[in-house]
């Protein structure tokens, strides 16, 4: 799978603490809101236009395309007999850009080709589409709208089958920031969010959030921002048996340090807690095949000290340093199941001159799954899991770009089906456009 900056997939994991409930789709919530804006200016002038096609090739080789514990055999009942694959990767998009100098949208979008060579019944299509406006009313009132779609594959770990299974996740979201004081800021930002993810049994399993974050910060510190932050999720999952809603509430203190070009510093401390109570409104009936008939769904109380740092430090002129760490409440995204996840990352970017940049990633993550899953008969499980990546990006001409990479993935887990290890190498070619 192409890993340029255009690629559309998310990655494996959880489903973002977010938001989308009632019938108001994103982009009908996007598109009034960018409306009611650009309305209230008296003849935007366009300052500016940006358009850059891009097209990328790539070629990639998974030891593990199914996730497969080295300790279980292959799906032979399937014909399934190795679980490497070669995969070739065909992507195109286009990012925009049009300025009006107060405001500012930018738009992207791209689709991509998958093909296996040996597990032709994989082979799909992915898309990514996202769109920001960012606005400016008055000097003390300013923010921005954004909606973003993508359509991908999801993780094998997750669906624990062979079948290709495709995930489409809708995300808008509209930031509103108030300086009321030269000192004092107000940030108002509510969010839509639905996540349609279909596991074997239930093809409409889905997840509907709203989100509201209130946020109040000081900025009297020079460039140090602090400030303290309040958010809200109300959250449905629909097409399962014994569907749960949820309500979760979140506190936290934050801070927000940037020196220059050198250093920047962001963190948060606080508390969150969820309450999950049965929906039976949404549930279906048991039984279906596949499905673990003893699953219930989760109800109680999670709670947990959460937070998150981020740091990054500009070491010469030519090495960087980031490193990052979180706790966080969020939902598993297989399953209608609270989960608690702990982790960080560490890296490393080395840009020897203006055509060749190297970089090098580590990260560990543990998942405390809470209650019983929908697939299979696994309470409380605990994931950890190991990544490690690193690529070289060599600008062979302004408009061409080759990226080799190798990545190397470990999971450890009290569920036996997910433990496994992975290496993946490839490289991409992207040719890209400036207008």
């Amino acid at each position: 799978m192409s890993a340029d900056s255009t690629d559309c997939g998310p990655g494996r994991g959880s489903y973002g603490a977010t938001p989308g409930h009632r019938s108001l789709t994103g982009a009908r919530f996007a598109a009034a809101a960018v409306a009611a804006l650009l309305a209230g200016k008296a003849h935007p002038v366009l300052a500016a236009t940006f358009f850059s096609p891009f097209a990328t090739l790539g070629y990639q080789h998974n030891s593990n395309v199914f996730m497969r514990p080295s300790s279980a055999p292959a799906f032979t009942a399937e014909g399934i007999t190795a679980l490497g694959d070669s995969i070739l990767d065909y992507q195109a998009g286009l990012d925009s850009e049009l300025d009006w100098g107060a405001d500012r949208l930018t738009l992207g979008a791209s689709a991509t080709r998958d093909q296996y060579d040996r597990f032709s019944f994989l082979n799909h299509y992915e898309y990514r589409f996202d769109g920001n406006l960012h606005w400016q009313l008055t000097r003390v009132i300013d923010g921005t709208v954004m909606y973003e779609q993508t359509h991908y594959m999801p993780p094998f770990t997750d669906t624990l089958t062979t079948a290709l299974l495709l995930d489409t996740d809708r995300t808008a979201k509209l930031a509103i920031r108030v300086l009321m004081t030269p000192e004092w800021r107000l940030d108002l930002t509510p969010e839509l969010h639905q996540d349609s993810t279909p596991v074997p049994g239930f093809p409409d399993f889905k997840l509907r959030e709203t989100t509201g974050v209130t946020g109040l910060d000081y900025l009297g510190f020079g460039k140090l921002t602090a400030g303290l932050q309040f958010s809200y999720d109300n959250g449905r999952f629909e097409g399962i048996t014994e569907a749960t809603h949820y309500q979760q509430r979140e506190l936290d203190l934050t801070a927000n340090y940037k020196v220059g070009g050198f250093s920047t510093f962001s963190g948060s401390a606080g508390y969150t807690s969820r309450d999950s109570e049965p929906d039976s409104a949404d549930s279906v009936q048991a039984g279906a095949a596949g499905t673990f008939a003893g699953y219930a769904g989760t109800i109680g109380t999670t709670s947990s000290a959460t937070g998150s740092l981020s740091y990054w430090r500009q070491i010469t002129g030519k090495t960087s340093v980031t490193l990052s760490v979180f706790r966080r409440v969020d939902s598993y995204i297989a399953g209608a199941n609270p989960e608690v996840g702990t982790g960080g990352t560490v890296g490393v970017i080395w840009q020897a001159d203006p055509k060749f940049t190297l970089s090098l990633d580590y990260g560990l993550t543990r998942d405390q799954i809470k209650g019983g899953l929908i697939l299979v008969n696994a309470v409380n499980r605990t994931d950890r899991t190991q990544t490690t990546e690193f690529e070289v990006r060599y600008l062979a001409l302004s408009w061409l770009t080759i990226r080799p990479y190798l990545d190397w993935d470990k999971a450890s887990s009290t569920f036996m089906l997910g433990n496994y290890s992975a290496t993946i190498f490839g490289v991409d070619v992207t040719g890209r456009l400036h207008w």
